[in-house]
């Protein structure tokens, strides 16, 4: 059953510096999955100065480089709020602007409060703000609902999906990351035996 409220206190917090939202929150959901971290540390590997941002796809490559399996969460409000019942806060995208003059934004859904109708997050260089449900959905929506949770090895999300699940395990293995990748697999397969992927995927690691 879903709470009325939940907010993840413990999470860790990184004040953002100018620009620098990706690897600030980055930092915050690696470090909440046991990473040791820092936003320097993530800078030169994700932030883009001649956008003044980072990219989705560079935050994606920089957590499989810690191990982590970063998985893409569907786009709707409850696989948010089930991953936070579940314990991990959660990377997202917003555009805090318009359709046609977005404001690109990077945060951590921490919580959440249903009597108030809030969001809480770890937002810049605010440790706990909170914004109206319909305004942080909005924000998510302008966004193409772009959501990642950063599972540790053996893990699996509140509602896995088997096909995103081991595709993406797929990708952490092609990253160099064999050890890990074998762990998740076995995760894999001990819910989905007989996913083709999962077998080809563990008995090429077996084999190196």
């Amino acid at each position: 059953m879903m709470p009325s409220t939940l907010e993840l206190r413990d999470t860790p917090f990184f004040p953002q510096e100018e620009y620098q939202c990706g690897p600030a929150a980055l930092a915050t959901v690696l470090a909440a999955s046991g990473s040791v971290v820092s936003p320097d540390e993530l800078t030169g590997q994700v932030y883009l100065p001649q956008r003044q941002g980072s990219l989705p796809i560079e935050l994606i490559a920089a957590s499989r480089r810690y191990g982590r399996l970063p998985y893409r969460l569907g786009g709707n409000l409850s696989a948010i709020l089930a991953e936070l019942v579940s314990g991990r806060p959660v990377l997202v995208l917003q555009n805090l602007g318009l359709a046609h003059y977005p404001i690109w934004h990077y945060a951590v859904v921490v919580g959440f409060d249903a009597a108030r109708d809030d969001i809480i997050l770890r937002s810049g260089d605010r440790q706990r703000l909170t914004m109206r449900t319909r305004r942080f959905v909005r924000s998510w929506e302008l966004a193409e609902h772009w959501a990642l949770v950063l599972l540790s090895p053996g893990e699996m999300p509140a509602a896995p999906d088997e096909g995103r699940y081991v595709s993406a395990i797929a990708a952490l293995e092609s990253a160099g990351q064999a050890e890990p990748a074998a762990r998740f697999y076995a995760t894999a397969l001990s819910r989905w035996p007989d996913n083709a992927l999962a077998l080809f995927g563990t008995g090429n690691i077996q084999y190196a």
